[in-house]
């Protein structure tokens, strides 16, 4: 990088907006733990519930720093970590402890894994009423396919995305990223703040639930109703846009690529002007978007030859000139050194309790009154146990060592070296 946005860590912050709500984080992998880091941002007080002092299988994926995954360290932030036994009948007596002076309970088990543990909605909002209890999961939890196994790249095939992603030609594709567990996570968080809202009214929590599946089927847009009242299945169609051209990737002279969108008819007609074609403008073949989809070959073939004999960087300016949206597709090489992103900070060097100093993404919704920040790390397992017991359940030191003799928590590192 050329330069390195400040910490956030470190010094004070204001309050954020969920500043005093309590959530218990029972989740791994990635949608879940997704979920329970956007509380955190947004103030929450969230403590990760691991069940052996390993921690979660996540802290064990590649590439990793200084001992920690860097996939984990992504979505694990703003939280503090608890080890608490659940087999044992003195862990799930502790559950019931923290259950009890919780807002938020965040799970992703399959469907029926809570309930066998003796923790499902009927129990939990026995032990307290406020509680809401947020369920992520692969297919939800009722229908045929409530108990199968459900990863990122299932919701994209099961939901229709890998089929209208790639090349026309080619075989489905999955996105890139990790774009159903992200949004799964968003959605939970969308869901369990509105409880909380409603709560305010009704003084009662309830079940707020989100699957990868469910959260996937918004992104086909417009295609579902596309299907059923017109016939028209969609398909894969590469970089292009379904509805407007030119809409597509090109190569530049130098070799990179961009993305270009000539969406509305104004941006046309600047378009055929800047490439110095302005008898375009007027041709009959080219005077509507529906006009221009049907000849989208010869319209790309201009803005290709154009863009093909221009460096990327002047491609970028004279669009940007002319209001036409156009982008570099960039690499992570150029995102992490992108001059608009390092001068908004967004990204960030997050302090680790191994020492380490890790850039991630800052958060991406800001407050002007209740901000959100970014305030500690991904934790160790059980680094905050004792402190979680005492602060939330006033729990006496002899206890707390009585229990961790027994194995039931597990204190951290620091504690089992001493």
């Amino acid at each position: 990088m050329t330069a390195e946005a400040p910490s956030r860590v470190q010094g004070q912050h204001r309050p954020g907006p969920l500043q005093g709500v309590r959530v218990l984080d029972l989740t791994r992998a990635l949608a879940g733990p997704f979920c329970g880091t956007l509380l955190g941002d947004l103030g929450a007080d969230v403590v990760k519930i691991e069940t052996s002092a390993v921690g979660e299988r996540s802290r064990k994926l590649e590439p990793s720093t200084s001992g920690q995954s860097l996939y984990a360290l992504a979505v694990n932030r703003n939280k503090r970590g608890l080890v608490l036994d659940l087999r044992s009948e003195e862990g799930k007596a502790v559950l019931r402890d923290l259950i009890a002076t919780s807002d938020v309970l965040v799970e992703n088990f399959r469907p029926g894994v809570m309930e066998r543990m003796g923790f499902g909605w009927d129990v939990v909002h026995a032990i307290n009423e406020r509680l809401i209890m947020a369920r992520i999961s692969g297919f939800g939890s009722d229908g045929p396919y409530a108990s199968r196994p459900g990863l990122d790249m299932i919701g994209q095939a099961m939901s229709g995305i890998m089929h209208l992603t790639g090349d026309p030609n080619g075989p489905p594709t999955m996105a890139g990223v990790y774009m159903c567990d992200y949004t799964t996570g968003i959605y939970a968080t969308l869901g369990i703040v509105s409880a909380l809202y409603a709560r305010q009214a009704t003084g009662r929590g309830q079940v707020v639930e989100a699957s990868l599946i469910d959260t996937a089927l918004p992104m086909l847009h417009g295609t579902i109703a596309d299907l059923l009242i017109n016939g028209r299945s969609a398909e894969r169609m590469g970089n292009r846009d379904r509805h407007t051209s030119p809409a597509n990737t090109f190569r530049t002279s130098d070799g990179h690529w961009i993305m270009l969108l000539a969406g509305n008819q104004q941006m046309w007609e600047r378009l055929a002007r800047l490439i110095g074609k302005p008898e375009l403008i007027d041709d009959p073949r080219y005077l509507t978007s529906p006009l221009r989809n049907e000849h989208v070959e010869d319209v790309e073939s201009f803005a290709a030859e154009w863009i093909g004999a221009h460096p990327v960087e002047e491609v970028i300016e004279a669009m940007a000139k002319a209001a036409i949206p156009c982008a570099k597709c960039a690499t992570v090489d150029d995102v992490v050194t992108d001059p608009n992103l390092l001068a908004r900070g967004r990204i960030v060097y997050v302090d680790q309790p191994s020492g380490a100093s890790v850039p991630v993404a800052n958060t991406a919704v800001t407050l002007s009154d209740t901000p959100t920040s970014i305030r500690r790390g991904l934790p160790n397992p059980g680094q905050h146990s004792a402190e979680v017991l005492t602060e939330w359940l006033g729990y006496e030191a002899d206890k707390i060592g009585t229990l961790a003799q027994k194995n039931i928590v597990y204190l951290g590192e620091d504690a089992a070296r001493k």
